[in-house]
């Protein structure tokens, strides 16, 4: 997974986020690792929200020190699908309008 890193578009993209993001992995099976897709993360607004920090939670002291580059880098892996409600829960409510046409309270 760390050669995914070394490639120059990868390390481009790194850069033009600020080099910061949050990264989301895909495992396909044995030594088959790809890239899914690289979030902007700023540590105050961007990438904050549950539907970007994924099995991270920004609200917990903890989650957010690791988020942040406080804390000691760990990987997690979920094992079951989140349910359609959860979902719809952790979106963003201005994307969660566009993608569900909600309307504003």
């Amino acid at each position: 997974c760390c050669e995914l890193f070394a490639k120059p578009e990868v390390t481009s993209a790194v850069q033009s986020l600020g080099g910061n993001c949050i990264i989301d992995f895909a495992w396909l099976g044995p030594g088959d690792v790809i890239i899914v897709e690289l979030n902007p993360f700023d540590g105050v607004c961007l990438g904050t929200f549950p539907a970007s920090t994924g099995l991270f939670l920004w609200e917990e002291e903890r989650d957010r020190a690791i988020m942040k580059g406080e804390a000691p880098f760990e990987t997690r892996i979920r094992t079951e699908r989140l349910s359609s409600a959860a979902l719809k829960a952790q979106c963003n409510p201005d994307w969660r309008r566009i993608i569900y046409g909600e309307t504003k309270v």
